[in-house]
Order: C-alpha cells, then structure tokens, then sequence
C-alpha cells in the first residue's frame, strides 16, 4: 500500500474528525461541550475522557489505512523554534517530530498553530517563529 503523506494541518484535522466519530458511535453518546466565561467551547470532562480514549485507535486506522504525516519541507527543518514550556532555542531538526509525538491530537486545538516538533529536553511543543507571528497576525491555523 502506498503512504498517503498529509500535511501536520490535515493530520490533526483528520485524526480529531475520526476520533469524534468513534467517540459517538462506540463511546454511549455524543460529545457534549460547554462554554467558560469568554465564550469559548470545550469538552465536559466525560467527553474528553471519551475524547482521548478513542484519539489512539483513530491514530491507529490512520496508519492502517496508509496515511503519514509529511515532514516539514527541509529550509523549515533548519529554522530556529522555540519550546513553548522550558524556552529552550533549537532547529526543528533537533526535536522529536510530530508523527512520532503522543497523543498529537489530543494536545493541540483546531485553529491553533501546529508546531515544529516536540522538545527533546521537556517534551513540550516547540514552535517555528513564524508560525507564532502568523498565528499572532491571525494568519495561521488549523
């Protein structure tokens, strides 16, 4: 079979759609959201425990069915990122990348920046900075 390589954006998109559904088809219900204060939506707690439970298996179908995360094109592999937790300044060649990062979709929010990889000393997400501006100029997403 053939690899289908995805964008990280389309990954993470795809792998959320497929863990909803098994969540609702197999997890007893929907997903059900609430909002907080500022207006922005999250799961209830049970739903994102059901939410989590299902993002592995729909990781797993994925691979089954062929689909990988294409890498950062190479002039972004040498770029300088940042980690989003300990501040520490690398390239993107120096993390873990992210269709080897746990839980990937799980950890990040749709219409967030996908980040460069994961941090090798604190395993948190390190960004490209222009991904940040972008994002910050309300240029980026998912």
């Amino acid at each position: 079979m053939n690899e289908l390589k995805l964008s990280n954006e389309q990954w993470v998109e795809m792998c959320a759609n497929l863990t909803v559904i098994l969540a609702e088809e197999y997890g007893n219900g929907g997903l059900d959201t609430e909002r907080d204060d500022n207006g922005d939506e999250y799961y209830t707690e049970e739903s994102q425990e059901r939410f989590n439970t299902y993002n592995d298996e729909a990781d797993l179908i994925m691979r089954r069915l062929g689909f990988s995360v294409a890498l950062i094109v190479s002039e972004e592999r040498t770029a300088q990122v940042e980690c989003d937790n300990c501040g520490d300044l690398t390239t993107a060649n120096d993390l873990l990348p992210l269709d080897e990062a746990l839980d990937l979709s799980a950890r990040l929010d749709v219409g967030g920046v996908v980040p460069a990889g994961e941090c090798l000393k604190c395993g948190a997400f390190s960004y490209l900075a222009r991904a940040r501006n972008e994002y910050a100029n309300g240029n980026a997403g998912v």
